[in-house]
């Protein structure tokens, strides 16, 4: 991984990091955000079940991405809240 900016590296020292192993379900829908997810390596797919019953992939996070979708819903953006 790349030196980050002091503000950004602050910010991972304070932060959990979690090693998932491939195929390892984060969330479910419906379920309450626990944390903004920082993706430092790796790849993340959020997808929901369609309706013939397969995967439908919505998007996909990489190395060094944030999930707009889970920091909207700890920000309470969107809720009314």
């Amino acid at each position: 991984m790349t030196t980050l900016p002091a503000p950004l590296a602050d910010l991972r020292q304070r932060c959990q990091t979690l090693a998932l192993p491939a195929g390892q379900q984060l969330m479910s829908s419906g379920q309450s955000c626990q944390g903004f997810i920082w993706l430092l390596s790796g790849q993340i797919a959020a997808s929901l079940l369609g309706r013939q019953g397969g995967d439908v992939e919505l998007y996909r996070l990489n190395d060094n991405d944030s999930c707009v979708l889970t920091t909207s819903c700890l920000l309470g953006i969107g809720t009314g809240k």
